[in-house]
């Protein structure tokens, strides 16, 4: 079994009730969509941790910044449910399993994990469906979704720059935007406004500043005065500002359901079960949906959904 590591020391985090008087946690990193469609629920009744490496917001009280390979800043069984979305793929195989470790320890006995991550299985499954079907029926729309398969397998894995080649390709065009929005769901509309912008063309301040994200405000206004005070330095450093190693984007392992449950299994947990965007074992799991897209019944981003039980 791994061990977590101890508990941050000092005066832990409040813990928000849900109306039946349930603690649950959510976990998460980022996410436009997600966001706008989900957090006046999550916000309301869930206790809230972003993993960020940023400080917290002085004016920011439901949600807690906190960089997730340290020790949570919850005691020992304060959960009766935690709900990790997107995390375990930016986490190195020995930092998801202390972070698994942490996950079991502050969950009640009986309580439940849920995990949503890129499916390794289901990504690999479609990049040599896209491959058969360009090598068999060669044409413009098959080469145009092998290429997106492969971009989906591999660049967040190896980008460089922020969006990587997969921004670049849907700021070109060359895409199929059904196929896009299949393999993407929502989160697809996050791309989608750089392939309809016109070239060269600025974008009016304020609708600028609505699409940023804190980190990417910061990032920009700091290399705006190193720019001005170092001119000489200012494309390096801000390179090394918005480099997704930096700032968490990149992806530094992939799962797909077994090596999950293995991970899971190493922490303690047991029972696992596969579940859907809609479906969990988490109690009244029909107040919250938060994978399935308020706009219809499909996912906000399509991804393994995993679920284990720590034992009463």
């Amino acid at each position: 079994m791994i061990r977590s590591a101890k508990p941050v020391m000092g005066p832990p985090l409040p813990v928000t009730r849900t109306p039946d008087g349930k603690a649950y946690l959510h976990i998460w990193r980022t996410g436009r969509s997600y966001a706008q469609q989900k957090e006046a629920l999550y916000r309301r009744e869930w206790t809230n941790v972003l993993f960020s490496t940023l400080p917290q917001p002085p004016a920011e009280r439901q949600v807690h910044y906190h960089d997730v390979r340290k020790p949570m800043p919850f005691p020992d069984r304060t959960f009766d449910a935690v709900y990790a979305l997107h995390i375990l793929e930016h986490l190195t195989p020995a930092e998801a399993g202390t972070w698994a470790g942490e996950l079991f320890r502050v969950l009640k006995p009986g309580g439940i994990v849920r995990i949503s991550t890129p499916d390794l299985e289901d990504i690999c499954r479609s990049y040599l469906r896209q491959l058969d079907a360009c090598r068999n029926t060669p044409s413009k729309l098959n080469a145009t979704r092998y290429w997106w398969s492969v971009l989906e397998l591999l660049d967040q894995l190896v980008r460089e720059q922020p969006g990587g080649l997969m921004s670049r390709t849907v700021a070109t065009g060359d895409f199929d935007a059904e196929f896009a929005s299949i393999r993407y769901g929502d989160v697809f509309d996050e791309f989608a406004p750089a392939a309809s912008r016109p070239p060269h063309t600025r974008t009016p301040l304020l609708q600028r500043l609505r699409g940023c994200t804190l980190s990417s405000l910061i990032a920009s206004i700091r290399w705006r005065v190193i720019e001005i005070l170092e001119p000489g330095h200012a494309a390096r450093l801000q390179q090394l500002l918005i480099e997704p190693r930096r700032t968490g984007e990149l992806n530094k392992w992939m799962y797909d359901a077994l090596s999950l449950e293995m991970l899971l299994e190493s922490a303690g947990f047991h029972e696992y079960h596969r579940q859907d965007h809609r479906s969990s074992m988490i109690p009244n799991w029909d107040r919250y949906v938060f994978d399935q897209s308020t706009r219809g019944t499909h996912p906000i981003e399509p991804s393994l959904y995993f679920e284990a039980t720590r034992p009463a």
